[in-house]
């Protein structure tokens, strides 16, 4: 299945994302005044982002974007997201229901991801 392929996708390139990073990509799916979205960047004033820019928003950080100097896994990861993003809309026909799968979603895979040995960033 096409959405399993681009979780465990997630869950690897999460797994590579420094600690610092992944530290806020959990407390950003932690903060109900953000929603999270796909298909871009996001905008800080209206509250909304991609899990990339929530992140780097709560690292004091513009954007996303500011974090993709750290790895290429944070490079990766937006691209994932909005993949995953998609086929949670197409399968269920409504954004937040979209919203509520892709946050527990990537908490799960964080929790994977912190749970288990620390991989590589060359692998």
């Amino acid at each position: 299945m096409r959405e399993r392929r681009v979780l465990e996708a997630l869950r690897t390139e999460i797994g590579r994302l420094d600690p610092d990073t992944r530290s806020a990509i959990g407390r950003a799916l932690d903060d109900d005044r953000v929603q999270l979205s796909g298909g871009g960047w996001g905008d800080r004033d209206d509250a909304d982002g991609c899990v990339l820019s929530i992140a780097a928003w709560n690292m004091g950080l513009a954007d996303g974007e500011a974090l993709m100097h750290r790895s290429v896994a944070a490079v990766r990861l937006p691209a994932l997201f909005d993949e995953l993003w998609a086929l949670l809309l197409m399968r269920l026909g409504d954004v937040e229901l979209a919203r509520a799968s892709a946050r527990r979603l990537v908490g799960d895979a964080l929790g994977t991801v912190e749970d288990a040995p620390r991989m590589p960033a060359h692998v």
